[in-house]
């Protein structure tokens, strides 16, 4: 697959990454739903090291987990897509958004079952009310649609 590439939505930030990811996590946790405005964050992990980028810096939201746990969540300070987030858990990886992806039918969306981040809680009232967005993730799969 090779080098991965993305942008925000004005096309001021743009990023590569030299690396392949290593991991992808699917999170349904509150947080990560208030962030990227979805019921599903799905993020790619790749080493910090790999990320070059082009444009303009990302501004960045400290926000703390309640566990306590520092979550960095990087976004375009034009538009505000959500780009990045770094985490103490992982702290040699960054986490992509893959819907910020160039190519983001690239990295298929491994569902079900989903692959939280570790640290998040998930209850059961929020995986059930999520399993709708996993049918339809798997259905538009089927049909190739994006």
């Amino acid at each position: 697959m090779g080098q991965i590439k993305g942008s925000c939505l004005c096309g001021a930030i743009h990023y590569q990454s030299s690396a392949e990811p290593s991991k992808m996590i699917a999170s349904d946790c509150r947080h990560c739903q208030k962030q990227s405005g979805v019921a599903i964050s799905i993020s790619v992990g790749v080493p910090g090291e790999s990320l070059s980028f082009q444009g303009m810096r990302p501004t960045v939201y400290e926000d703390v987990r309640d566990s306590g746990t520092v979550i960095l969540r990087s976004f375009c300070p034009n538009c505000g897509t959500p780009l990045f987030s770094e985490t103490d858990d992982e702290p040699d990886l960054v986490f992509i958004k893959t819907a910020s992806l160039d190519d983001p039918s690239a990295h298929e969306v491994q569902t079900p079952p989903l692959f939280p981040h570790e640290g998040h809680s998930h209850s059961a009232k929020t995986r059930h009310a999520a399993a709708p967005v996993v049918d339809l993730l798997e259905r538009q799969k089927r049909l190739k649609v994006s």
